[in-house]
């Protein structure tokens, strides 16, 4: 006889700035958090996330559209915050939103580390096992997990905000994965 277990699901949460809550924004953002999660996850991944989205006016700087922040004292990732620049039209907050997705696939997968070292009070990165030294020391356009996360960003949101698109762009995402472990593996054997 088979126990008919309880499945977790992912948890999302959006907070908007003060004053201006929209629901169908709101609305928006879950879905999309739904759709470019599984296009980068699986379920079982998935089903441990806690995911906040905070869109703000003022916490981020004027060049920054978003960030993800996670408790790095945990072993296993699962609870992260998004945050989301409220200067942007909806088709460019969700293009952020699946740059950020991407990182915490990143973050869930262990593909990206972070580590500080106490005595040196700094922040040390390695990418799928390699170590890449301090976190401010790699160009922010240089760094391995910036550009897969540059190079999914508009594919993922496409595939979300077009109708019918996701037939013709999951082949390139399939193929920009590919291309990325090939990269990574020749890469990391120099």
């Amino acid at each position: 006889m088979f126990k008919n277990k309880k499945r977790e699901k992912m948890k999302i949460a959006v907070s908007l700035p003060r004053l201006s809550y929209d629901n169908v924004l709101a609305e928006k953002l879950i879905s999309a958090t739904k759709f470019i999660s599984k296009e980068l996850m699986s379920f079982k991944k998935l089903s441990r996330l806690k995911i906040k989205i905070n869109v703000r006016r003022t916490t981020l700087g004027t060049r920054t559209l978003g960030r993800v922040t996670h408790d790095s004292k945990f072993f296993a990732q699962k609870e992260f915050v998004i945050e989301l620049h409220s200067n942007q039209s909806t088709s460019e907050m969700i293009t952020t939103l699946a740059h950020e997705l991407v990182h915490i696939k990143q973050g869930v997968s262990k593909e990206v580390v972070y580590k500080f070292d106490k005595e040196l009070n700094k922040l040390f990165v390695s990418w799928k096992g390699k170590d890449l030294g301090e976190v401010g020391q790699v160009p922010y356009r240089e760094r391995p997990y910036e550009i897969e996360a540059f190079s999914k960003e508009q594919i993922l949101a496409d595939m979300f905000l077009i109708p019918n698109s996701t037939k013709i762009l999951r082949p390139k995402l399939k193929e920009l994965n590919n291309k990325e472990k090939k990269w990574n593996k020749k890469k990391l054997t120099q």
